[in-house]
């Protein structure tokens, strides 16, 4: 969910190398940064063995949120990254269902950011050096 890059280019201000990963692709302008690399794909579906962990995971992506959930721990599970920044997105009314799997995941924050309206940004920060 990194089209068309919003995120991407704010990563790229801070990251060595940002793998950017959607169906659609990015702006052309952010695609161009040297250190950003787009990846054509669907992140309910990537194939591990092309993708290595990475030290930090930020996804924007819109789907359920049972399903960024269900997503959430399979990155952990199969140790994806160190520190996740995920936004889950809701139609309505907040699942609270989700909303307390989350909470139950050790050291991680659930948090309202300004700007998001019918949204709440899950983090796990687990190695901030990185």
């Amino acid at each position: 969910g990194s089209s068309p890059g919003g995120w991407t280019w704010v990563l790229s201000h801070f990251c060595k190398t940002v793998t950017s990963i959607d169906k659609a692709r990015l702006d052309l302008r952010i695609e161009a940064l040297p250190n950003v690399k787009y990846q054509k794909g669907d992140v309910f579906n990537l194939d591990l063995k092309k993708v290595l962990p990475h030290d930090w995971i930020f996804c924007d992506v819109i789907c359920y949120p049972d399903k960024i959930l269900e997503q959430i721990k399979f990155w952990i599970q199969n140790k994806m990254a160190e520190n996740f920044v995920v936004t889950i997105k809701f139609k309505e009314r907040p699942n609270k269902e989700v909303i307390a799997e989350l909470e139950k995941i050790q050291n991680s924050k659930l948090v309202h950011l300004n700007h998001n309206k019918n949204e709440l940004t899950w983090i796990l920060i687990t190695n901030p050096l990185k």
